[in-house]
C-alpha cells in the first residue's frame, strides 16, 4: 500500500527540521574549529609597574611592601585563571641573602590585556641582618625575584573540551630604593645568571616574558579538537547530504508514476471524423 500524501508531506516536514539542525550543529562545530585554531597562544607579560610602601624602621627590623603589576597580552579567545600561585621568594642579588616572599595573586588573565599582580613583603630583623639592613637602607640596592604561577583554562568544544595550564616561570630582577620608595625597570630570565638590571632612573625598553605551555599538551588538546569537531563537521555535513538525496528521491518516487498513470482524453470529433472517413 503506497504512503498517503498527509504521510508524506510529513516525513518531509521531519526530514527538513533534521537538516536545518545538523546544518547548526555543522557550523558551529566550524566555527569553533576556526575559533580555536591554534588552541592556544603564547601570553606576553611586561610593563611592570613597581610599587614600594609600607616601610616600617624599628631597631634592628625592617619591613616594606613591594607590589609588582604585570600587564599581559592575551591572544587567546578565552580568559585565563590564576588558580596557583606559588610563592617565591627575593633576594639580595649581590649575596642570595632571603628578603622577602612574594606570590601572584588569584585572579583572571582577561581576553586581549589583562594584569597579574604581584604581593611581595621585604622582612629583616636581628643582629644577624644587621648588614642586610644597612645596605639597604643605605640606598638602591638589586634584588632578584623569583616569580611563579600557574593558570588553567578549561573550554568546551561541543562534544568535547581541552583543558590546558599555562605556566609563569622566570626569574626577574629589579633596582629598588626602599627609602625613597622607588624602583627601577624589571628584567626577567630563564635564571638570575642572564639578567641584566638597569639602575633607578635608567629607561629601558619594556621587556616581555612568555607564559608557555609543554609542547606534547598542545599536541593532544590539538588532536583531541581536530578529531572531535572533525567529526561533527563530517557527520552533520554527510547527513544534510542523505537527508536531501532522500528527499530529492520521494519526490521523483511520488509524482513521476502519477504524470505517466493518468488516462489519456480523446478528442470525440477527432473520432467521429476518422470514423466517418473510413466508411465506403
Amino acid at each position: 500500500m503506497a504512503p498517503s500524501p498527509e504521510a508524506i508531506v510529513a516525513s518531509f516536514i521531519g526530514s527538513s527540521c533534521c537538516i536545518v539542525l545538523l546544518l547548526i550543529i555543522g557550523i558551529y562545530a566550524a566555527t569553533l574549529n576556526g575559533k580555536y585554531s591554534p588552541v592556544y597562544q603564547e601570553i606576553d607579560c611586561g610593563d611592570e609597574v613597581i610599587t614600594i610602601g609600607g616601610l616600617t624602621i624599628s631597631g634592628l627590623t625592617v619591613s616594606a611592601e613591594l607590589d609588582i603589576l604585570l600587564t599581559c597580552t592575551n591572544p587567546n579567545p578565552y580568559d585565563l585563571q590564576i588558580l596557583d600561585p606559588k610563592q617565591g621568594k627575593i633576594y639580595l642579588a649581590s649575596t642570595m641573602q632571603v628578603l622577602g616572599d612574594i606570590s601572584a595573586k588569584a585572579g583572571v588573565i582577561t581576553q586581549g590585556t589583562g594584569q597579574v599582580t604581584l604581593l611581595g613583603s621585604v622582612k629583616l630583623e636581628g643582629l644577624g641582618a644587621a648588614a642586610v639592613i644597612a645596605s639597604i637602607l643605605a640606598g638602591p640596592v638589586h634584588v632578584f625575584v623569583d616569580i611563579r604561577f600557574t593558570c588553567k583554562v578549561e573550554e568546551s568544544l561541543l562534544v568535547t573540551n581541552f583543558a590546558i595550564t599555562p605556566e609563569f616561570d622566570q626569574k626577574c630582577g629589579v633596582s629598588i630604593d626602599v627609602q625613597g620608595e622607588q624602583a627601577g625597570g624589571v628584567s626577567c630570565a630563564d635564571n638570575f645568571e642572564d639578567l641584566v638590571i638597569t639602575d633607578i632612573g635608567i629607561e629601558t625598553k619594556p621587556g616581555a616574558t612568555s607564559m608557555g605551555v609543554a609542547a606534547e599538551t598542545l599536541e593532544d588538546a590539538t588532536d583531541s579538537k581536530n578529531l572531535y569537531l572533525g567529526m561533527c563537521i563530517s557527520i552533520a555535513f554527510s547527513m544534510v547530504a542523505l537527508l536531501l538525496s532522500c528527499q530529492a528521491c520521494a519526490v521523483y518516487v511520488f509524482c513521476i508514476p502519477k504524470r505517466y498513470s493518468q488516462p489519456a482524453t480523446v478528442n470525440p470529433k477527432l473520432t467521429a471524423a476518422t470514423v466517418g472517413a473510413s466508411d465506403p
